[in-house]
């Protein structure tokens, strides 16, 4: 049962990925050197802290799946700039 809960994870990540980032999430973390491009965190400390993957962040918030429109953010990051986009302040 463990090995189909891992499949099913990683199933969906994959199906994830090729909806939301076209593909590219994975390439994208690596490019930016698997941390967060704003405070330097590590994909290894975002697993400690958070227990999951880092995030890929569409930086001109529309859908455009390209490498240059996509950056890597912690979860605390990805939270700040979004609100700020929000909200403007």
């Amino acid at each position: 049962q463990r090995e189909w809960e891992r499949n099913r994870k990683r199933n969906y990540k994959e199906h994830s990925d090729k909806i939301y980032f076209g593909g590219l999430r994975e390439k994208t973390i690596q490019r930016d050197g698997e941390k967060c491009i704003s405070c330097g965190m590590t994909r290894k400390e975002h697993y400690q802290k958070w227990e999951r993957d880092l995030h890929v962040n569409h930086i001109d918030h529309t859908k455009r799946n390209e490498m240059s429109n996509l950056e890597t953010l912690c979860i605390k990051c990805h939270a700040s700039k979004s609100h700020y986009k929000r909200h403007g302040s």
